[in-house]
């Protein structure tokens, strides 16, 4: 997809970052649409940082995905920061 809508639902370290996010060519703004996935600020991280795919996520009821974002491509890639979680 072109744009994905992002909804942070927990962020106990920075809550300003509670809500939903329009991630669109290269920019990040604030939106009213209905997320594509939504969790806690750690679960979305775990999933950028390819620590867990998407079907882990839903698995694991760390993410509420919509039926089609499990279709969504991730790049995968290794943490630089091994002790974040």
């Amino acid at each position: 997809p072109k744009e994905v809508v992002v909804e942070v639902t927990n962020d106990d370290f920075c809550p300003q970052n509670v809500g939903r996010w329009e991630v669109k060519g290269g920019t990040c703004q604030p939106s009213k649409k209905r997320p594509d996935l939504a969790g806690s600020i750690t679960a979305l991280s775990e999933l950028l940082c390819s620590d867990l795919t998407l079907d882990q996520a839903s698995l694991l009821e760390k993410l509420k995905l919509e039926s089609h974002t499990k279709d969504l491509q991730l790049r995968k890639g290794q943490q630089s920061f091994y002790d974040y979680f």
